[in-house]
């Protein structure tokens, strides 16, 4: 049992109340009699009052399909008797028509005819994705809309640039209807990245009538209070501030049915997973858990076993992702050479928007400094400036006023902008996985897209790994061929 968690209702059925006959009541019944009888009657409304408050049975049903097939152990009839199966005879003629996603045989099959329509979405989801220019399914999406819609536990392991936002977008939209409650919750690491699912899920629910808010720190808490007692049924937030307003009772998780975990891994690395854990166990029982990583380290492995119940597995490799769309070349320019690379680079009209990634907050600061010195109009993006500056470059960067932006990795969280042609490694990832983070921020939507990475002199192990990570070389920048190694610095002498 996770640290804070409300304690449990009282079980229904284990205090049995004896029958009314066998009660000894007097005739003239005594001050202490009737205050023994008006007591029982008291306990007996208790437990009916109990027995609908904290029945959590109500599992979130498809609302957009006309046939339902509800989960075993629940009550699907108006009769509690659970029904025998009888055997069926095989059918004479294979059916013509191709089966429904959520029939086929496994939780992992992908549906027999290409396209959304495969999985049986209801008109106001079409329609979105036709409106968005979601044509066929990704991967990832492919193998896990059917597993969500029938209501599993499920883990997801995909790279950014993989459309795992509308993979469990879709079926959220597809099941919720409005009610004015809170009863999905989508928890993410980072501020930045809470906006960008909310515009995302709500760019697919824009022909539904439900209700989405972004929660996160940094924002005026009492102006999400007074958007929360509007009525809301989707929150998108970070897990401090749901913390917060789960604490103040101005988030109540009673109707809550499904939540979500995106960047999984982000979390871990942040210091959220205590608090993400605290938050899955004041869940109800039987709220369905899904979890979104692009990396599975032992202690995301451990947090899914806790809490998922039977999860289907899916990992989509990093070939089938979009990484063939893009462009990938390094270079091992140094000092000067190195930033004058990327000036060439930028004042090239090919490039549209360009991403670049700095290790620190530091580097980040001094690298926009430097490429303003030199005319090129850039802004800066880390978690040292205020929410209100974050969110303002982040709207000019979206609209396009914003043609450079430096970033660190965990403010660059969340950035989903179909004009980024280019993502340039300043400072060289750390690992093979944080590259594919960065550069997936390019080539989105099935367009293509460049990264250039430059590599240190004690890098080019890193080199290998990521070439044999992406399964392909990365080529060496033309002009490096060219430009003189600048000479080795001194060795300092040992004092003896």
């Amino acid at each position: 049992m996770g640290a804070g968690r409300a304690p449990p209702a009282r079980p229904v059925g284990s205090t049995a109340i004896p029958p009314r006959g066998l009660l000894f009541v007097p005739r003239t019944p005594s001050p202490g009699a009737r205050l023994h009888r008006l007591g029982i009657l008291c306990y007996r409304k208790l437990l009916e009052t109990n027995r609908t408050k904290f029945s959590w049975v109500r599992r979130f049903q498809p609302i957009h399909t006309t046939t339902h097939r509800p989960t075993r152990g629940s009550r699907g009839g108006t009769s509690g008797r659970r029904r025998r199966r009888r055997p069926v005879s095989a059918p004479a003629a294979t059916p013509t028509t191709p089966q429904p996603a959520s029939q086929a045989a496994g939780p992992l099959a992908e549906p027999a005819r290409q396209g959304f329509a495969a999985f049986n979405l209801a008109p106001p989801v079409l329609r979105a994705l036709k409106v968005l220019g979601f044509e066929e399914p990704t991967p990832i999406q492919a193998r896990s809309l059917a597993p969500i819609l029938q209501g599993r536990d499920l883990i997801g392991q995909a790279h950014t640039g993989s459309g795992k936002t509308a993979a469990y977008g879709i079926p959220l939209v597809q099941r919720l209807r409005h009610r004015g409650a809170v009863q999905a919750l989508v928890i993410v690491p980072t501020r930045e990245l809470a906006i960008q699912v909310t515009q995302s899920i709500q760019a697919l629910a824009q022909f539904t009538d439900l209700k989405l808010l972004a929660v996160y720190g940094g924002y005026d808490m009492s102006l999400q209070t007074a958007a929360l007692r509007a009525g809301v049924d989707l929150v998108v937030s970070t897990p401090g501030r749901l913390i917060d307003h789960v604490w103040q009772g101005t988030i109540e998780l009673d109707q809550v049915h499904v939540v979500v975990l995106d960047e999984a891994d982000e979390m871990l690395s942040m210091g959220f997973i205590d608090d993400v854990e605290r938050i899955l166990s004041w869940l109800p029982p039987g709220t369905q858990k899904l979890l979104f990583s692009a990396t599975l380290p032992e202690r995301v492995r451990r947090l899914a076993s806790q809490f998922l119940d039977k999860p289907v597995s899916i990992r989509v490799a990093d070939t089938e992702e979009t990484i063939p769309d893009i462009a990938q070349a390094y270079s091992t320019a140094r000092g000067e050479a190195k930033l004058d690379l990327v000036c060439r680079l930028l004042k090239d009209e090919a490039v549209e928007q360009a991403l670049i990634f700095c290790r620190t907050k530091q580097r980040v600061d001094r690298l926009t400094r430097r490429l303003r010195e030199r005319g090129i109009e850039a802004e800066a993006i880390h978690s040292d400036l205020t929410q209100a500056r974050r969110t303002a470059v982040m709207k000019r960067f979206r609209r396009g006023a914003v043609r450079v932006l430096v970033a660190t990795d965990v403010a660059s969280r969340g950035i989903d902008v179909r004009r980024v042609t280019h993502v340039i490694n300043f400072d060289c990832p750390a690992n093979p996985d944080e590259y594919i983070h960065r550069i997936g921020r390019t080539g989105r939507a099935g367009r293509s897209g460049s990264a250039l990475t430059f590599i240190g002199p004690k890098e080019h192990g890193l080199l290998k790994a990521i070439e044999k990570r992406v399964g392909r070389k990365l080529e060496r920048w033309p002009e490096d061929e060219d430009q003189p190694s600048p000479p080795p610095r001194p060795r300092r002498r040992r004092r003896r």
